[in-house]
């Protein structure tokens, strides 16, 4: 991801800090679709 990007739009840029803090937690990107998959289900069933 090439850092000194900036959206010009603010509200990208406000996701695109969002997912820069997401992907400092779990770098690969994988992790983070498996826990969204693992987060949405568990939202579904508790419904």
């Amino acid at each position: 991801m090439d850092s000194n990007h900036q959206p010009a739009d603010s509200e990208s840029a406000a996701e695109a800090r969002e997912l820069a803090s997401v992907t400092e937690l779990h770098p690969r990107r994988d992790d983070v679709e498996e826990i969204h998959e693992a987060v949405i289900s568990s939202l579904v069933v508790n419904r």
